[in-house]
């Protein structure tokens, strides 16, 4: 997406690997470079996010490390949307990584689990012409797949992969 303040590239339901994703990314940022002009890069961020779809009930606590969860005391299935969200540093002040578990129960025996995890560092003030945004995004890969595999259980990776 090309916006007056910013550049961001998706892919919705059809990424296939990093380098292809990478390698088109960099494609339209060319383009975006090319007719924006950016002075700098002040903020980069890598962003997957990743939706599970269960039978209910299901305790969360089999397929995600850190599953949102109610008190004991309460009843344990939750009815309506709900969320949690923690912001974590990142090794060598690299930046910060926030994930995030979203629940929404559909209207039928269905839930689906948003796992998102966005990597991301701010005030970088990166040389738009330089590769060093892209170098870090290399990085922020790494720090990505590090959090989906912490927080993912065997059983959810059987169901997602």
């Amino acid at each position: 997406m090309f916006a007056v303040d910013g550049f961001s590239f998706s892919r919705v339901n059809t990424y296939t690997d990093w380098s292809t994703f990478k390698s088109d990314a960099l494609a339209a940022w060319n383009e975006y470079f090319n007719l924006a002009k950016p002075q700098e890069i002040v903020r980069v961020g890598l962003r997957y996010i990743n939706r599970f779809e269960f039978d209910s009930p299901l305790e969360l606590n089999e397929y995600f490390t850190a599953a949102p969860s109610l008190p004991p005391d309460l009843p344990q299935t939750i009815l309506g949307p709900s969320h949690s969200q923690a912001l974590f540093p990142l090794p060598d002040n690299l930046g910060v990584g926030s994930l995030t578990h979203a629940i929404n129960p559909t209207m039928g025996n269905e839930v689906n689990i948003i796992l998102d995890i966005d990597i991301y560092q701010e005030n970088t003030n990166f040389d738009p012409a330089k590769p060093a945004a892209w170098d870090l995004l290399d990085k922020f890969r790494e720090h990505k797949n590090r959090v989906f595999f912490a927080a993912v259980t065997e059983k959810a990776l059987e169901k997602f992969l």
